[in-house]
């Protein structure tokens, strides 16, 4: 059988150590089983993680606390969902924990960039390609496709009799911003056949993840075959926009010619494209889309958003006024909390750690989850409710370290959070400055897969601010 995929489809990784797969039968044996955290056996796992995995982590926090252990398939894991062991692990201890075997199938399609790489190469590469998501560079260049993409896709919401889903369209507005902004793309098909690869592969990553599948890579079962081709045209999508800029004589000083200039390799270079492609417009997508659901559910708050809405499109500074507007920051980060797109933070012990009173041996998956922290009743009133207000003030300032971590934390936390935080204040102020989205039927419910994303299709219709 023909074996056609992206360099690192067929790859195993290398890791700088041997990881201890900690088995039952390994740990029964071990000099350290009296150590490890609480050692329980989750059936809550079983029967529900189907349903909604952030929910079934929520209930083992209320009903194990912050840390315990398990095994997943035959591997031992270890939860950290207290802010004081989320920071020592992201910030704190970071250097003693690696991305882990969980990224490995994301790694197949996207390659090894800044989501996947383990270090030393993640942080040297994260140094170079840091300037061009600083603050200033987003403002003054980026924003102009943001504004053009988000105008052009009010003015076809606004004429369409149709009744259209939310997140589709949320997907293919942030796609086209980050495709045009970072790497020039800019035709429609292109746009098209990226995203839909993109979506295979996501969609692939979450039903091949468990232990064991991936002896299934090369067969001709279905979702495998269509992950292999995807990965494929996904790798080959990225090296034909190299092979194009560099043969073009007026090239555009965005992030893809910053790439081809650097001392990356071409392999390199569509790495990184393709990671920052798909962190780009997924979880973006999706806090938009639970922002819009909110705002309809939420219509004393939608109306405030109108308000400044309107009077921020008036504006002579209309992306610096955006960017400092608190009521839209509320709203984001009330969204951000709730429904944080990356829902759990996978890692591995690289070597033996203790943290407070817990012991993680080395070899262990450690398992921080945003959404079980955000959740937690003793920082957050009222945690189950979208309350934005309670942003104002100094109410983030004086969160414990690792309360609110959206965006991970430390030397991961995503690079573009500034550049997705801007994009969807334009969005949601020029959307609503021209009509208000209302959602077809109850609120949506949620399902918790590569990221937090709505489970179902959510119908959307546009209600001129006139009627």
């Amino acid at each position: 059988m023909k074996k056609s995929t992206s360099p690192f489809f067929n790859e195993k990784r290398k890791y700088p150590f041997v990881p201890r797969v900690i088995t039952r039968k390994k740990l029964a044996n071990s000099n350290f089983k009296d150590y490890i955290p609480n050692l329980i056996s989750p059936t809550e796992l079983l029967f529900k993680s189907w349903k909604n995995k952030a929910k079934v982590f929520r209930d083992i926090r209320d009903n194990h606390g912050p840390c315990s252990s398990f095994f997943i398939g035959n591997e031992l894991t270890i939860t950290a969902f207290s802010p004081d062991l989320a920071y020592e692990v992201l910030v704190g201890q970071q250097n003693k924990f690696i991305k882990g075997n969980a990224w490995n199938r994301i790694r197949k399609f996207a390659g090894d960039g800044l989501v996947t790489a383990e270090q030393p190469s993640h942080l040297k590469n994260r140094r170079m390609i840091q300037p061009n998501f600083n603050h200033k560079k987003i403002v003054e260049e980026y924003s102009k496709v943001m504004v053009e993409k988000a105008t052009e896709k009010a003015n076809f919401l606004y004429q369409s009799n149709k009744k259209l889903d939310l997140h589709e369209q949320m997907v293919s507005l942030v796609f086209d911003i980050v495709l045009e902004a970072l790497f020039g793309v800019t035709e429609k098909k292109d746009s098209s056949s990226v995203r839909k690869n993109m979506e295979i592969s996501m969609d692939s990553v979450e039903r091949t993840i468990a232990a064991g599948l991936d002896r299934y890579d090369f067969t001709p079962l279905p979702v495998f075959k269509k992950f292999r081709t995807a990965s494929l045209d996904l790798h080959e999508f990225a090296l034909s926009l190299i092979k194009e800029r560099q043969s073009d004589e007026n090239q555009k000083e965005d992030l893809l010619t910053f790439l081809i200039n650097s001392d990356m390799t071409p392999q390199q270079i569509s790495d990184e494209v393709l990671t920052i492609i798909l962190a780009g417009f997924e979880t973006t997508a999706n806090t938009l889309s639970w922002i819009f659901s909110y705002l309809h559910a939420n219509q004393d708050i939608y109306s405030s958003v109108v308000s400044e809405s309107k009077k921020l499109i008036e504006s002579k500074n209309f992306i610096e006024d955006v960017n400092d507007s608190k009521l839209l920051d509320s709203i984001i980060k009330e969204t951000l909390r709730l429904n944080p797109s990356l829902w759990v933070l996978p890692r591995m012990a690289a070597v033996d750690v203790t943290i407070g009173e817990y012991f993680i041996p080395q070899g262990s998956n450690v398992i921080m989850s945003p959404f079980v922290t955000h959740r937690d009743g003793l920082i957050y009133n009222d945690p189950d409710s979208f309350i934005p207000s309670r942003w104002d003030g100094d109410f983030e300032k004086n969160l414990p370290r690792g309360a609110y971590i959206p965006f991970s934390a430390g030397p991961r936390k995503c690079i573009g959070d500034q550049f997705a935080v801007l994009e969807m204040k334009i969005i949601i102020a020029i959307f609503s400055s021209i009509f208000k989205v209302e959602t077809v039927g109850k609120f949506p419910e949620a399902a918790a897969r590569g990221t937090y994303r709505l489970a179902n299709k959510v119908k959307i219709k546009i209600k001129n601010h006139n009627v």
